[in-house]
């Protein structure tokens, strides 16, 4: 059963088994069922569409089927003690809350689409654990799912342990513009992840006027700047070099 949101936005939008079933093929650890699994896959699940802002799933609330993104991008928010904090984000063909829907735990946080469209493919849980008992190679692929998120935990800590906020900042852009990031016929690269202030302020635990002011001061110095539907990123190399923690930067000088 989805959440109100959900159920509001998916009745808007019939679904179509051959579409999902091609969608299921690209993306892992989906594409490592079988052929037949993924048809049961496609046959059960939900295409679920929302409009910038809406909720795909709310903190509590119990998973009952595997998530992916399909396209726009996703958000987790988390708030407490009146604040909120974005610790994740999620792109087309990314598996969203893998674990707890393995798990059967609760979400920890808010799940809010970022872009003003999002489309999201639900598989029900029943279906992907049945599975799972009788195909090893699709049970691996969950496996890793799972080891994956770990890893993407390890690449959040440190861009919050990259030092100073402006490190942090650079560390949080690199992602982005290495996850979703393209370079155009200029050569700039540009990433189509529009985020306010504020969000990105959320992103790296610091406030928005602090980010304000490193923004504005990028812009002038034509480093990196913001553009209706993202950042373009001026200078790659410096943004990397601004983005790694004093203290590596330090070890790579003395070597």
């Amino acid at each position: 059963m989805l959440t109100d949101a959900c159920q509001t936005a998916s009745l808007r939008y019939p679904r179509s088994a051959n579409v999902v079933q091609a969608l299921i093929a690209r993306v892992s650890p989906f594409s490592a069922a079988s052929p037949s699994a993924r048809a049961t896959f496609a046959a059960g699940a939900r295409r679920i569409h929302l409009r910038g802002g809406e909720l795909a799933f709310r903190a509590n609330d119990t998973p009952h089927g595997f998530m992916f993104v399909a396209r726009g991008i996703i958000k987790f928010v988390r708030s407490r003690c009146g604040r909120s904090a974005i610790p994740e984000l999620f792109g087309p063909g990314e598996a969203v809350g893998v674990v707890f829907a393995l798990r059967e735990n609760p979400y920890p946080v808010d799940a809010v689409a970022l872009t003003p469209t999002v489309e999201l493919i639900e598989i029900p849980r029943l279906d992907v654990v049945e599975r799972a008992k009788h195909e090893p190679a699709f049970a691996l692929a969950l496996a890793e799912a799972c080891a994956e998120r770990a890893v993407r935990m390890l690449d959040a800590y440190s861009i919050l342990a990259a030092g100073g906020t402006e490190a942090r900042l650079a560390a949080l852009l690199v992602d982005l513009s290495e996850r979703f990031g393209d370079v155009d016929d200029e050569g700039l690269l540009r990433v189509p992840v529009s985020l306010s202030r504020a969000e990105l302020a959320a992103c790296i635990c610091t406030t928005t006027e602090t980010v304000i002011r490193l923004m504005s001061r990028w812009a002038r110095e034509n480093f990196v700047a913001t553009t209706s539907d993202g950042f373009v990123v001026y200078d790659a190399d410096r943004l990397r070099k601004v983005a790694e923690p004093l203290h590596l930067r330090a070890r790579r000088e003395v070597v």
